[in-house]
């Protein structure tokens, strides 16, 4: 996994230097030595992936080198939301935000240079030779992992929290759903791949269920729907978060948080509308009439606190009337093109942070917003790519 995130973000930051050249300021000499600095760590991964099984130093060393990778694509997101803002508004704060980025990305260099500096003492080596006999080992160990985890899905009957964030495990079992009294299920940076286990769904009491970041997942399977009692859905990944559109929705009525997910029929199939405990929501991938829809179930909608909205490309946002009613509404965030926005007492009226990306709004237009009672924060970007989403 370590691997495969500081791939990511060394693809990541060479694009960056390719796509964002113009904006680049005082910035630019640092992300390529950061770059590159991530690169000469990968030669070193592999070999080190394959020896933390047996060795706490060893797994410690993997974790920290993918936390900063992990940490790495923040800044990075942070930096392409404010280094590629066009807009006369953020004239003024860009360059205080690309000093801020600066010190963050010079911190993480010194910490993968003290990272660096360990792999001698852990006995960690440069991956060149026996390529072949490596992903054979890690295949075993692979094995052995997930046979250890079957003991826990056969025996543990009672359990209630499992978190395996970050462990290598591939594939779950059937038998997870025979962990029926689980309240917590953490697979955050696992490996993942194709499609969960339709035996989810037999985790009724289940409360949360944390997805983020297995990159390699594909799809969510449509049994979370059975899981009457989730309060927390968590399914964003940088890039390629898996296919969610599809799911039944209707009966999850205790929902607090969803901060991702795909737009699909579950919006007018009961799913939105009774989700009246939802405290925060994020959807991709809408049409204008989509946003409509969503827009005129907000009333039923109390307690939300934030909502994003992402439209598909060459998409238009319609008027944006109906979120007066949303009392409790302190962070909006509106990805695509707007054609007007709604006067101000169409704002809900507690609102404090407001987002728009890729609005192409005119200046003129956006005079209006001064006029919110409570917005303490408006960011307006032009940004070249919309990954960025609620975590």
């Amino acid at each position: 996994m370590a691997e495969f995130a500081v791939s990511l973000v060394v693809e990541k930051l060479t694009n960056l230097l390719a796509q964002q050249a113009s904006y680049m300021d005082g910035v630019s000499r640092k992300i390529v030595q950061l770059r590159n600095e991530l690169r000469w760590m990968q030669s070193f991964i592999k070999d080190a992936d394959m020896k933390q099984e047996d060795n706490d130093l060893m797994q410690q060393w993997v974790n920290d080198v993918r936390d900063v990778a992990y940490e790495t694509e923040e800044v990075i997101e942070t930096y392409v939301s404010k280094a590629a803002a066009r807009s006369t508004f953020d004239l003024v704060t860009k360059p205080f935000y690309l000093y801020k980025v600066g010190k963050e990305i010079e911190s993480i260099r010194m910490r993968i240079r003290e990272i660096s500096g360990r792999r001698n003492a852990y006995g960690v080596e440069r991956n060149s030779r026996g390529e072949g006999r490596d992903v054979e080992r890690k295949r075993m160990k692979i094995g052995f992992i997930e046979k250890k985890l079957n003991v826990v899905y056969k025996n543990f009957k009672l359990l209630r929290v499992l978190d395996m964030e970050g462990v290598r495990v591939v594939s779950l079992p059937d038998t997870i759903g025979s962990l029926i009294q689980l309240r917590y299920l953490g697979l955050r940076k696992t490996n993942l791949e194709e499609e969960l286990p339709l035996s989810m769904g037999n985790l009724q009491n289940l409360q949360t269920l944390d997805l983020r970041y297995s990159c390699f997942l594909k799809k969510i399977p449509n049994a979370i729907w059975k899981m009457v009692h989730l309060r927390h859905l968590l399914l964003y990944t940088p890039f390629d978060s898996p296919e969610s559109g599809h799911l039944r929705m209707d009966t999850l009525c205790n929902l607090q948080s969803l901060p991702y997910i795909e737009a699909g029929n579950w919006i007018n199939k009961g799913g939105l509308a009774n989700m009246t405990s939802l405290r925060q929501l994020g959807i991709d991938g809408l049409s204008r009439e989509q946003v409509t829809s969503v827009i005129s179930k907000m009333e039923r909608l109390q307690d939300i606190q934030s909502l994003s909205l992402m439209l598909t490309e060459q998409e238009m946002f319609p008027i944006l009337t109906g979120l007066s009613y949303c009392e409790h509404l302190q962070k909006l965030c509106f990805y695509g093109r707007i054609e007007k926005l709604p006067d101000p007492q169409e704002f809900p009226p507690n609102l404090i942070k407001l987002t728009l990306y890729n609005s192409e709004l005119q200046r003129d237009s956006i005079a209006k917003l001064e006029r919110l009672p409570n917005l303490e924060m408006l960011t307006i970007n032009q940004i070249d790519h919309r990954h960025v989403g609620n975590r």
